[in-house]
């Protein structure tokens, strides 16, 4: 029998383009900790964090600047509010002659989601706070969808992985790999479609609309954070 403890890190793609900056790395600094923390965590149990990043601004143009100019990328590309995956999985084989499968396979996730909070923003409209305060809840809604998506996903595949054998442990583990990065796949699928439509829905959000209506680049602002989206699902990375 063997026991079996491995990390995996599922990147999510994200909307918006900005230039690379230093700060974002210090900014993210808790989300690699939280990356970290997820090996003290049991089996199944997945965890939710939340990170924010300042933004500034007194008016809803000059807050989407400023997220435009100073909010963290990943990739290349600079979104609202995202959410990263931490992940564990612990296995244990049970060889029998001439065969070899999981008796046992769970993962466990945490899940934490980056988002904006607004900082001196003293000369706000009250109903323009309100309007950013709806938007940002919307944020974490939205992302929490994320979390959903993925945690039936992978619980769902772990359900799976007990029925399957190979003649050998070795060749077992390759073979629930390739089957887990099909898996993984369908996952990102899910999630692209959660982030169209939302994206659609921001079109409409009263503190967007304001705000994109203010700052540089007008329609093509939201363009870029909103509708741009890659043909292919990114690839996660082990």
């Amino acid at each position: 029998m063997r026991i079996a403890a491995r990390k995996r890190k599922h990147p999510r793609r994200l909307t918006g383009e900005a230039t690379p900056r230093i700060t974002q790395i210090m900014r993210l600094l808790p989300v690699i900790a939280a990356a970290a923390f997820v090996l003290a965590a049991p089996a199944h149990a997945h965890k939710e964090l939340t990170v924010t990043y300042p933004v500034k601004g007194s008016t809803p143009g000059e807050i989407q600047q400023d997220i435009n100019k100073n909010g963290p990328m990943v990739g290349r590309r600079v979104p609202y509010a995202f959410t990263t995956i931490a992940s564990k999985t612990t296995k244990k084989t049970e060889e029998r002659k001439g065969s070899c499968r999981y008796k046992s396979y769970k993962t466990s996730m945490i899940f934490t989601y980056v988002l904006p909070k607004l900082h001196g923003g003293k000369g706000l409209a009250k109903a323009t706070l309100a309007d950013w305060n709806n938007f940002t809840r919307m944020l974490k809604e939205h992302e929490k969808l994320h979390k959903d998506n993925w945690s039936k996903c992978l619980a769902d595949f772990d359900d799976s992985v007990p029925g399957i054998e190979a003649s050998t442990c070795e060749k077992l583990e390759k073979k629930v790999e390739k089957q887990l990065n099909t898996k993984k796949i369908s996952c990102l699928r899910n999630d692209m479609k959660l982030d169209d439509a939302f994206g659609r829905q921001l079109w409409k959000d009263p503190f967007v609309k304001e705000a994109l209506k203010q700052s540089r680049g007008g329609s093509k602002a939201v363009f870029g954070l909103l509708g741009r989206k890659d043909k292919k699902p990114a690839k996660s990375e082990d």
